[in-house]
């Protein structure tokens, strides 16, 4: 007695059947040139589609052959970039991301501003934003970046990506050194995580104007690092110098690419300095001591937090209304008080 083959046992000899010409043009395409058909990397994917130009739907005919290859053998499809669909869908091709120019990235980390509220609060994010861009980390990836993300120690900030890890390492000069940078940015981001952003505006307020005889902050310990976080390491700042209260996204990486080349040309938005907000507590101040106490933070602290703002928002929504309703009340307060004024005058002249 036979038992005939279920379909799920044809389906991949099928499918290797219907993909058997796609595939083996990519196996001579990789002997000729000396690349790796299994397991493939993205850029020899790529190198393959371009040099065998075809139309779409064939190009995507011989992805899904790649792709069905390697699951049959065990790894995982071949990664996507953003290149890779455009031909695979027929698209032109995208222009190639101008790196910044290194001289004009130095210059500018001397000139973005460290101190001053709300001028230093931009001027640490953007100098950060910066040397990031200047690393030649793809902007979707920045946008994508946590404070998670960022390890800093011994004179080099280590930023994983999406695509590995890249480290900026100390320079000789502690104002235009990159580390420091994220640094000085990782502190504020604490802080104001942990302590709010009116000590975020009083450390700023106090601080010292970046000049070239400053330390350097990437070899100094930095406060205990807080878990289980999703805070973006680029969030978008209101003119006030507020962030977004639940802030679900960091600065879209459109806004990255613009902040960073108008950084480094020298055409940033200058932003005002003016008094910090009232705060009962006393600024700190970064030493080369963790801070103590030790501050716990974990998710649930900051979705309460969030949760409590959104609430005293909504309760506070008519205060605009009604402060309005108050100045109305007072007006005409003051005009019968001297209506009434008037009148009396004029019947003591009688």
């Amino acid at each position: 007695m036979t038992t005939e083959p279920d379909d799920t046992e044809q389906q991949p000899a099928a499918a290797a059947a219907r993909y058997t010409a796609e595939w083996q043009l990519f196996l001579d395409w990789c002997a000729t040139i000396g690349r790796t058909p299994l397991p493939a990397d993205l850029d020899t994917v790529h190198a393959f589609l371009v040099a065998c130009p075809a139309q779409p739907a064939t190009q995507r005919r011989r992805l899904t052959a790649i792709d069905h290859h390697h699951r049959a053998a065990g790894h995982p499809p071949p990664a996507r970039g953003g290149a890779l669909r455009d031909l695979v869908r027929g698209r032109p091709a995208r222009p190639a991301r101008r790196p910044l120019d290194p001289a004009a990235v130095d210059t500018a980390l001397r000139r973005l501003p460290a101190s001053g509220w709300t001028r230093g609060w931009f001027g640490r994010r953007d100098r950060a934003l910066l040397v990031l861009a200047a690393a030649d980390i793809p902007y979707r990836h920045l946008a994508q970046l946590t404070a998670a993300d960022i390890t800093i120690n011994r004179g080099a900030a280590t930023i994983t990506t999406p695509a590995g890890d890249v480290q900026l390492a100390a320079t000789d000069q502690a104002w235009a050194c990159p580390a420091c940078a994220v640094t000085a940015w990782m502190d504020l981001l604490y802080l104001e995580a942990t302590r709010g952003t009116r000590q975020v505006a009083h450390v700023l307020h106090y601080a010292d104007p970046l000049h070239a005889g400053i330390p350097h902050n990437c070899y100094s310990p930095r406060p205990p690092d807080w878990t289980g976080d999703a805070i973006p390491l680029l969030p978008p700042i209101d003119q006030h110098g507020w962030t977004p209260l639940d802030r679900p996204t960091g600065l879209s990486r459109q806004s990255i690419s613009h902040l960073a080349r108008q950084a480094a040309a020298g055409t940033h938005q200058p932003h005002r300095d003016i008094p910090p907000p009232a705060s009962g507590q006393q600024p700190i101040e970064f030493t080369d001591e963790v801070l103590a106490p030790t501050l716990t933070y974990d998710i649930q602290q900051w979705q309460h937090g969030i949760h409590q703002r959104h609430a005293a928002r909504e309760q506070l929504a008519n205060i605009g209304d009604a402060l309005d309703d108050m100045d109305t009340r007072i007006a005409e307060l003051e005009a019968r008080t001297k209506q009434l004024l008037e009148q009396g005058g004029r019947v003591q002249h009688t």
